[in-house]
């Protein structure tokens, strides 16, 4: 939808109703007549109708006169249609009636509506910016409140009524009223601001899809930071993503400032409207609240704070129902924008190796950059001291260069797989399998041009370092097992390896190995325990226990006696049934 198209719309329209009973009744409304003031590209037509059920009617009018792609879609409970022209088929067009709210539930969004009149329809809207009606017969704006033009061009944003009652009865509308100050950078008056901090909390009433539309929309407006600060000041953050406020507290590592005010900053710096990125941008250091660990001296600082964003950032995606790919994508930018932290300042300390596992992380070069973009967002939102102004470039360059020689590895994959692992090492499937695709995988960071026959000769050259390996021999083990004293604790502290000559991780791998094993045990202990009390409760049903004194060559004798007996039954059996049914 373009400007030039939404005029041609109108133009049709008005010839098409020209002596018929629409005449005079049909009004472009909102959006278009809005921006239509501001000069702004119109991108929609919503078309109301003041007759009672107009917008069906309407909609159902142009179908019968085969003007129409298809039959209207109706939505009756609002006397809402939506259609295409085939004149203009590319071009979604909303059309309604006019109608009257009335909410009688406080703690539901949906009204009782009714026929109403144009002035009805108008007060019920949410700016009065939004309030305009242009009569497509008369070739004339209406201005109903008085002051929805005045408020356009004094760039005022204000309500058709009270302000509580307007938010009270949608609170949605705070959304709303934040998203267009921001996307027409105007201020918001105080009383309006104090009316949507009163309202703020009503947002609990509203299902998150809604609440979800306005955000994304605030996201991808040219102002998402300023967005973010008016949400946070009148309360909206609050009920949406709770998480957000601990950023507000948090100072920043190395300059003035706190974690909130670089996110921002960040925000602002992504030019590409690209949802999954902005919200990357937006959750990057969720992590730092529980990385948090100031220095003797009160410095803060955020160890590998990118390795805790995962929890958080899910918490909030999955409150505001986003789908998984959706989730994985944003968590995948938040994990790894850290990644060029150690390429310098300008790129100069750029490795090969490193860039190419990074791209083999990413999978596809739409990923690496959309995270390249959100590393330089981060770079730029630092003090001149802390920023790098130009190491996404030198990045970007150095990608470009190793595409065109095809020394990139996006969707890579080594020459051979598991299989000839095996039967080249001669070992089973385990650990020093995955230690060996591992050593191969270092090796292609380093030149994923080597043939595969080169592959083989390194793999052959390389030594697990995992137990045992090849049948009948033992490969050097890397670590010392954990000891004894230390597997039942459920955790491992700082610096709690350096005692046994092993790193933490290893300690905490260790832990966890020995931890699965103890309770692996456990389990299946339990397990026969309940299967052998099962047993003993079925043969307990059908005959009691009997505790035998007897000596055991007395008890055997007893038992084939027993066994005699019952294979004689057995035989006499048939013979008396069958003398049973001579005398029958």
């Amino acid at each position: 939808m373009t400007t030039e198209i939404y005029l041609n719309i109108v133009k049709y329209l008005r010839r098409l109703i020209e002596g018929t009973k629409w005449e005079g009744h049909v009004f472009t409304v909102g959006g278009c007549c809005r921006d239509r003031q501001l000069g702004l590209e119109i991108k929609d037509v919503d078309l109301a109708v003041d007759l009672p059920m107009g917008g069906v009617e309407f909609a159902t009018w142009l179908w019968k006169k085969h003007l129409t792609c298809f039959r209207p879609v109706i939505f009756k409970r609002y006397g809402t249609a939506m259609t295409r022209l085939k004149a203009f088929p590319h071009d979604d067009i909303e059309i309604v009636q006019t109608r009257a709210e009335k909410y009688t539930d406080h703690n539901s969004r949906n009204p009782e509506t009714a026929f109403g009149s144009l002035e009805d329809d108008c007060y019920r809207r949410d700016l009065t910016i939004n309030s305009l009606y242009y009569d497509i017969s008369r070739d004339r704006m209406l201005d109903i409140t008085g002051r929805a033009i005045h408020d356009i061009k004094c760039r005022h944003i204000d309500t058709p009524t009270d302000p509580d009652a307007t938010y009270d009865d949608d609170p949605v509308r705070i959304l709303r009223t934040i998203r267009f100050a921001t996307r027409l950078d105007w201020q918001i008056p105080e009383r309006i601001m104090e009316a949507m901090k009163r309202n703020a909390p009503r947002l609990d009433i509203i299902k998150v899809e809604r609440m979800r539309g306005e955000f994304e929309k605030m996201l991808l407006g040219p102002r998402p930071g300023r967005a973010l600060e008016l949400m946070n000041q009148v309360g909206v953050l609050d009920v949406l993503m709770p998480e957000l406020k601990q950023l507000c507290e948090l100072p920043l590592e190395g300059e003035p400032g706190t974690v909130w005010d670089h996110t921002l900053r960040t925000l602002n710096g992504i030019k590409e409207p690209d949802i999954a990125l902005r919200m990357g941008a937006l959750l990057h250091d969720m992590g730092k609240p529980a990385s948090y660990s100031p220095t003797d001296s009160g410095e803060p600082r955020y160890p590998r704070h990118e390795l805790r964003v995962q929890a958080p950032v899910m918490q909030i995606l999955e409150r505001l129902k986003y789908h998984s790919p959706f989730m994985k994508e944003v968590v995948f930018l938040c994990r790894h924008h850290t990644a060029a932290r150690h390429w310098g300042r300008d790129g100069e300390k750029i490795s090969d190796r490193d860039l190419r596992h990074l791209q083999y992380n990413c999978v596809s070069p739409s990923r690496f950059r959309a995270l390249i973009t959100l590393i330089d967002a981060i770079n730029h939102a630092h003090s001149c001291a802390l920023a790098k102004p130009g190491q996404g470039a030198a990045i970007m360059l150095r990608d470009e260069q190793m595409q065109a020689e095809g020394s990139a590895m996006y969707e890579y994959h080594l020459p051979f797989g598991e299989r000839r692992i095996k039967n080249l090492k001669q070992m089973k499937s385990g650990p020093q399998v995955a230690d060996c695709i591992s050593f191969l995988m270092k090796e292609a960071y380093k030149n994923p041009l080597r043939s595969r026959e080169q592959f083989e000769q390194l793999l052959l050259d390389f030594t697990p370092t995992h137990g045992e390996g090849v049948k009948g021999k033992n490969y050097p083990v890397a670590v010392q097992p954990m000891p004894d004293a230390l597997v039942p604790l459920p955790g491992c502290k700082r610096g709690a390896g350096k005692e046994f000559g092993i790193p933490d991780s290893t300690a905490k791998a260790l832990r966890r190995k020995e931890a699965r094993k103890k309770n692996k045990v456990a389990q299946e202990a339990e397990a026969a325990a309940s299967k052998q009390n099962k047993r003993k409760h079925k043969r307990g049903k059908r005959t009691k226990e009997r505790v035998s004194e007897e000596p055991a060559e007395a008890a055997e004798a007893k038992n084939k006696r027993k066994k005699r007996r019952h294979h004689r039954s057995r035989r006499r059996k048939p013979a008396e049934k069958m003398s049973a049914d001579k005398k029958a």
